[in-house]
C-alpha cells in the first residue's frame, strides 16, 4: 500500500552499494577494478536519493560493492562514509560494515569499531575473500564477537577462487557464479551461523 507520502509502507531496499571515489582509486591502484567482470557505477547520494523517491523506497540499506579492497584503511573509510551518510540522511539509509577480511584480527577490529562506534545496522560478508570461505575455522573468533552482539548479517557473492576464466567469456561471473557462489557459502556456513540474524541474496 502506498502511503500519503508516497512510500510504500515499510519498504526497505537491503541491495544498495556504496562506491566511494576512494574506493575505486584503491581498486584502480590494486589493478582490480574488472575482477567481478564488469566495472563498477558511479555513486551519488543525491541521485540514489531520488530513485528512492521515484521508486517509492523509504529507506536502502547500504554494503560495500564487490570487488573488497585489500587495505583494512580503504575499509574504514567507506564504513565511516557509510555511517556519515546515514546521519545526513535520518530514516533513509542504514548501513552494513564491511570488514577487511582475510586478516581475522582486523576483522574482528573493525566489526567492533563498527558496531559499537558507528553504530552499524549489520555486517556485510563476502561468500569468500580471496578463497577464504565462511566455514574456515579461522573465522569462528570472528563469528563469536557478531553473536556476542546479535549482529545482522548480509551475505554477498564475491568472484569464487579460484575462477574458472574460460567459462567466464562464455557467460557474465554475475549471472552464474554469484549463484554458485552463494550456494557453495551456504552450504558451509549455516550449519554455524544460527544465532546470527542473515539476510540472504543471490547477487
Amino acid at each position: 500500500m502506498i502511503t500519503a507520502n508516497g512510500f510504500a509502507q515499510g519498504v526497505i531496499d537491503v541491495h544498495s552499494h556504496l562506491i566511494t571515489p576512494e574506493f575505486v582509486s584503491a581498486l584502480e591502484s590494486e589493478g582490480r577494478l574488472m575482477d567481478e567482470g564488469f566495472p563498477l557505477p558511479k555513486y551519488d547520494v543525491d541521485n540514489h536519493l531520488r530513485w528512492m523517491d521515484e521508486a517509492g523506497v523509504q529507506t536502502s540499506v547500504l554494503t560495500l560493492a564487490a570487488p573488497q579492497p585489500s587495505s583494512a584503511e580503504m575499509v574504514r573509510q567507506t564504513n565511516e562514509a557509510a555511517a556519515r551518510i546515514k546521519k545526513e540522511h535520518p530514516g533513509r539509509f542504514l548501513f552494513c560494515a564491511a570488514l577487511p577480511l582475510p586478516d581475522v584480527s582486523k576483522a574482528i577490529e573493525e566489526a567492533k569499531y563498527a558496531l559499537d562506534v558507528l553504530k552499524a545496522d549489520g555486517i556485510k560478508l563476502a561468500t569468500n575473500i580471496d578463497g577464504q570461505y565462511l566455514g574456515a575455522p579461522e573465522l569462528d573468533t570472528l563469528f563469536s564477537v557478531l553473536n556476542e552482539r546479535k549482529a545482522v548479517v548480509i551475505l554477498h557473492p564475491h568472484r569464487p577462487e579460484p575462477v574458472n576464466q574460460q567459462v567466464m567469456q562464455q557467460t557474465p561471473l554475475a549471472m552464474q557464479e554469484y549463484l554458485s557462489e552463494t550456494t557453495r557459502a551456504s552450504r558451509w556456513w549455516f550449519p554455524i551461523a544460527a544465532p546470527i540474524y542473515l539476510w540472504l541474496f543471490p547477487a
